[in-house]
């Protein structure tokens, strides 16, 4: 696994842009204290280097902070948070982020309406490319996906 986004400067600026004038916010007003493309934009940028699990994603977010920051140009404030990363992911308007990563990286997510599995051994959706898609399989636990090609 490498920490090195596989992908230009300039896709990676034009995804941000996308995420901060074109994702729907599905938060309510009261309380925001993370930018929602700071965290969709190392959500995604994670899985593009090979973060799979939960925890993988949240030190990825954590180790490259003032990276992220400066890439969404958002105030520098305490990371989310390894607990509350989930529940904001839970709420997101995953049809309208597959159009913006396809857009920027020609890939897609793989998702289901199911609730995200807040377990740190659980797989969260994976990137595929248009050719391969992936599919959902449940395991024993409710609400528990792992995704497979």
């Amino acid at each position: 696994m490498t920490n090195e986004v596989p992908y230009s400067g300039e896709q990676v600026t034009c995804f941000v842009d996308l995420l901060r004038h074109e994702l729907p916010e599905h938060r309510d007003n009261r309380g925001k204290r993370h930018s929602l493309a700071l965290v969709i934009a190392a959500f995604v940028l994670a899985t593009l280097v090979g973060r799979q699990k939960l925890s993988s994603i949240y030190r990825f977010m954590r180790n490259r902070a003032d990276w992220l920051y400066e890439l969404t140009q958002t105030p520098k404030i305490k990371p989310i948070s390894r607990a509350h990363l989930p529940r904001l992911l839970d709420g997101l308007n995953w049809s309208a982020l597959n159009e913006l990563i396809d857009r920027c990286f020609v890939k897609r997510f793989s998702y289901s309406n199911t609730k995200i599995c807040t377990h740190s051994f659980c797989h969260l959706p994976k990137l595929s490319t248009m050719k391969k898609r992936m599919v959902v399989s449940p395991l024993a636990k409710a609400n528990c996906l792992t995704w497979r090609p």
